[in-house]
């Protein structure tokens, strides 16, 4: 996963989950450099609408089990879910080491700088008890990303998910050339819808926007760059219920698949050093076999 830029409001949750929105758990050093973390930590727990729907997001459950898809229809559920092989445990001797190297970020770094490196330092702590195989990172990603599209009463929400088109390949050249103009094309997007605080995963970016208007505005913006691109947009219903206490949560979804752009085409040529064992034997046909994941799940 890159970078991110987000202030890390929910950072407290290291040092105390219960209390991580009292201010009196920092050092008043920190306080004096770095306010707008000392404004986030404050107001996100009482004000921030976008807080409240990063966490009610990233609730969905997974549907699946050992042997696979458990019932119809498509994956609606677009966060990559970290293994880790064996049970993962933060005990207080470990929450305290990374609490200490959080300070010493603060310590020695600009505040932008920090934020940026105590968010790596947070992607395999949970963001909450609820639904602990999402990060802290991913949840102070997806609130700064919405909290920057303007607070405000949010009934729907939508993750792009954005690929580059694959091609098929039948020289190496072909390969090489896919993956460098990959990494432009990458570049391209991040750089210029930057202000939508897009994320990078792997060989795919996210964005997560909270208005149909930011929505159709970031399809025009990729469509007008004329690369090749898969999108796959989980459009998200938030409901909220009254009792026992206001509760966000994903009312209904829905997942629409499209592809956009052009795509180059590779030539190709066959040599007969290399086929005539196939084509003069007694074969009639050759069968390419082509392997994929399921789901659609590719490396990140």
């Amino acid at each position: 996963m890159g970078a991110i830029d987000a202030i890390p409001h929910d950072i407290l949750k290291v040092k105390d989950w219960y209390r991580h929105y009292k201010l009196d758990l920092l050092p008043d050093w920190l306080r004096d450099k770095h306010p707008d973390l000392m404004i986030a930590i404050k107001e996100h727990h009482e004000k921030w609408e976008s807080d409240k729907i990063a966490s009610c997001v990233a609730r969905l459950r997974l549907r699946y089990s050992y042997w696979g898809w458990k019932g119809e229809g498509e994956d609606l559920h677009p966060f990559l879910i970290k293994t880790y092989g064996d049970i993962e445990t933060w005990d207080k001797e470990r929450r305290e080491e990374l609490w200490n190297e959080i300070l010493r970020k603060y310590q020695t770094l600009n505040p932008n700088e920090a934020d940026r490196e105590v968010n790596e330092l947070v992607s395999d702590f949970p963001q909450d008890s609820s639904y602990p195989v999402v990060s802290l990172k991913t949840h102070h990603w997806i609130t700064w990303a919405l909290h920057e599209q303007g607070e405000g009463k949010k009934n729907e929400i939508y993750i792009l998910k954005i690929s580059i088109s694959p091609t098929e390949f039948h020289k190496l050249k072909d390969i090489r050339r896919f993956f460098n103009n990959r990494e432009k094309y990458m570049d391209l997007i991040l750089g210029t819808l930057g202000e939508y605080y897009p994320l990078r995963v792997g060989d795919e970016v996210f964005f997560i926007l909270s208005y149909p208007e930011l929505k159709e505005k970031v399809i025009a913006d990729l469509k007008g760059m004329g690369i090749p691109l898969d999108i796959q947009i989980f459009s998200y219903e938030i409901g909220i219920r009254d009792k026992p206490r206001p509760f966000r949560y994903v009312k209904s979804w829905d997942l629409e698949y499209f592809s956009m752009g052009a795509s180059e085409n590779y030539g190709f040529s066959v040599g007969k050093a290399e086929w005539a064992e196939f084509l003069d034997s007694y074969y009639n046909y050759v069968a390419w076999i082509e392997l994929r994941p399921i789901f659609d799940l590719k490396e990140s």
